[in-house]
This record gives C-alpha cells, sequence and structure tokens, in this order.
C-alpha cells in the first residue's frame, strides 16, 4: 500500500529535567532523542530515577557559579527510508520549580553554532512554538548543545531545588 503526500505524526513527548543544587557530583552522559518510527515513538535515554525520559544528566547537583555543558543528541533511527522533519519546543516548567530556575541560565545550540534559545531556565522564549531541528535521513542526527550557568549569588534559600523542565518533540514523516 502506497501513502501519498505528506504524514504527520505527533507526539507530545514530554520530558521532564531535573536540576539538583546539591554537593554531589555526577558524571555527564549526554542525553539522546531516537525517533523510531513506529507510530510516532520517540525513545530518550538515559533517563533516571527521578524520570525515565531524564535527558540532563551532566545538569545535575550545580552549585552557585558553575557552568555545566551536556549535549543531548536527536536521531532518526526509523527503519524506514523516509525522511523525516523533526520538531523541538519548550512547553515550560512546574509552577512550583519556577523561581529556582529562573535563577539559571540556559542556552540551547544546534551543532554548537546555531543559537536556539538563551534566557532563564524557566523561559520559552523563541522556542514555545515548534521549531524544526532539520530534516533527516535515516541514520542522520543533529546535537543540541546545552550551557547552564548557575549565579555566584544564589542564595542558600535554592539548596537542594530541583527543577522541572518540559520538552515536547514531534515529528513530520515525508
Amino acid at each position: 500500500m502506497r501513502k501519498t503526500g505528506k504524514r504527520i505524526v505527533v507526539l507530545m513527548a514530554a520530558l521532564c529535567a531535573f536540576l539538583a543544587v546539591t554537593a554531589t557530583a555526577y558524571g555527564a552522559e549526554g542525553g539522546s532523542v531516537s525517533y523510531e518510527g513506529q507510530s510516532g515513538l520517540f525513545v530518550f535515554a538515559p533517563g533516571s530515577e527521578e524520570s525515565p525520559t531524564d535527558l540532563f544528566s551532566g545538569l545535575k547537583d550545580i552549585m552557585p557559579g558553575d557552568v555545566r555543558t551536556d549535549q543531548i543528541v536527536v536521531k532518526n533511527n526509523a527503519e524506514t527510508e523516509a525522511d523525516v522533519v523533526i520538531y523541538l519546543r519548550l512547553a515550560g516548567v512546574q509552577e512550583d520549580t519556577e523561581g529556582f530556575l529562573d535563577q539559571l541560565t540556559l542556552t540551547i545550540r544546534q551543532n554548537d553554532s546555531s543559537e536556539l534559545y538563551t534566557g532563564p531556565a524557566s523561559g520559552t522564549a523563541g522556542l514555545s512554538d515548534w521549531v524544526s531541528l532539520g530534516t533527516f535521513a535515516h541514520g542522520a542526527s543533529v546535537t543540541l548543545d546545552l550551557t547552564l550557568e548557575v549565579p555566584v549569588t544564589m542564595g542558600n534559600e535554592f539548596q537542594n531545588a530541583v527543577g522541572h523542565l518540559t520538552w515536547q518533540f514531534k515529528v513530520e514523516e515525508l
């Protein structure tokens, strides 16, 4: 059976990022988002105790004055040879964590060049609508480079705070 035209598969795969302010060190593994092609299925790794879709292992256990970097690789892993367009949007934060995330500055770059976002980690400016990360052939990927800056002036009231970010991905099969 042949399909004509464009077929849009939308997955509002909400992923939660957890940023905890403590003194323990975490290793930066980096995250991955793989489109698997099965009715819009995305697979998120590595996950964490807090959430199976947690992508931000390198941005945990932050302290005032820290500047942390991490990467997320977004890949078309579908078995079909069809090209896909993958989109991203920042859907906001959990309300009770907004004050903490307002203190942090997040920068997102695509392939270490094109800046997609810079501002408070709680913000969505410029990424509240769907933004194309590009057209992906089978096996193609893009890297999102993240930088999280913690002001040296961040107070003790945020000790052991956790931030919950919601990012969403969708795909359009061509």
